[in-house]
């Protein structure tokens, strides 16, 4: 058998000076059928009208996702009747993704076992991005954008104004709010020549005021050692700028021919020619081993410019 729990709350504005006191609550279940009884004092200080919310659980009061339907008694004649659910519902989905595609269970929600006559609107909670599930149901999703980008269908960072009316449709408008921007930039390095493309597009992505952009970026290709370095100094600049950079790097350093024969045939720094030699000779493949005998060869090139 399973225990109902019952959250009663008397809502006030923020106008008054004090808030309403909910006591003496009795909650009963009527023999042989679903119905329940749930009796309770309110009293306020200042005499303004009350907006009781119920709120039901069956999990001993961990969680109130129970949904409070067909209500009746002193709820006020034309006042629109509102259900508040957070999970998922039938033909949504099942999981929940995080910015780095882990899935977490979550609650699931049958939204045909509301009664739909006697509700007129379902405010959903769970998914992040503003979704309109059914006539009267939506998720308004989360007020300020929390994750790059998931797809076109995605639409966060939006809060809704919905306008009720008993037994009539919502009027919902969807009102942007979010402050920062999530964006996503992939590019892939042809040649040295490319690097200057790559700065323009994210001056044309990010314009000038980057505290407000985190940016999701990703490289391909390959550029020589002095464009590594030049690209390396770009996405320092960046970072310091942004409220955040997440780099998928997986661009190559690939010297020249001109900018390995200008560091293994030094015939002024036979030293510096015999390290440049073996480092090149190690430079081949895609090992971390390579990859870290790359970056060697860049730092001997810096060095050697200075």
């Amino acid at each position: 058998m399973k225990t109902l729990s019952v959250l009663l709350l008397g809502l006030w504005s923020v106008a008054s000076a004090a808030p309403p006191v909910v006591s003496n609550i009795r909650v009963s279940q009527r023999p042989g059928t679903k119905l329940v009884d749930i009796y309770y004092d309110v009293a306020d200080a200042d005499g303004d009208l009350q907006l009781i919310q119920v709120a039901a659980s069956s999990d001993a009061g961990l969680t109130y996702a129970l949904p409070c339907v067909s209500l009746t008694g002193a709820v006020g004649a034309g006042v629109p009747r509102i259900v508040l659910a957070h999970g998922t519902i039938q033909g949504f989905g099942s999981v929940q993704e995080d910015e780095d595609g882990a899935s977490t269970l979550v609650n699931w929600i049958d939204l045909s076992s509301l009664a739909a006559d006697a509700i007129d609107y379902i405010a959903l909670g769970d998914w992040h991005g503003t979704k309109q599930v059914g006539p009267k149901a939506w998720y308004s999703g989360t007020p300020e954008i929390d994750r790059f980008p998931k797809g076109e269908g995605n639409d966060p960072g939006n809060v809704l104004k919905v306008t009720l009316s008993r037994e009539a449709a919502p009027v919902v408008e969807k009102i942007p709010s979010s402050r920062f921007l999530w964006q996503e930039l992939a590019f892939r390095f042809s040649d040295d020549a490319s690097l200057d493309l790559f700065a323009s597009r994210l001056d044309e992505a990010l314009g000038q005021r980057g505290d407000e952009h985190l940016l999701l970026l990703s490289l391909e290709g390959s550029l020589g050692i002095e464009a590594s370095g030049r690209l390396e100094r770009i996405l320092e600049s960046w970072e310091s700028r942004l409220v955040r950079l997440k780099l998928d790097l997986r661009a190559t350093i690939a010297p020249s021919n001109e900018e390995i024969t200008a560091l293994t045939q030094r015939s002024d720094d036979p030293l510096i020619a015999s390290v440049a030699s073996q480092l090149v000779s190690q430079i081949d493949g895609e090992t971390e081993d390579a990859a870290i005998t790359r970056l060697a060869l860049r730092e001997l090139h810096a060095a050697c410019l200075a």
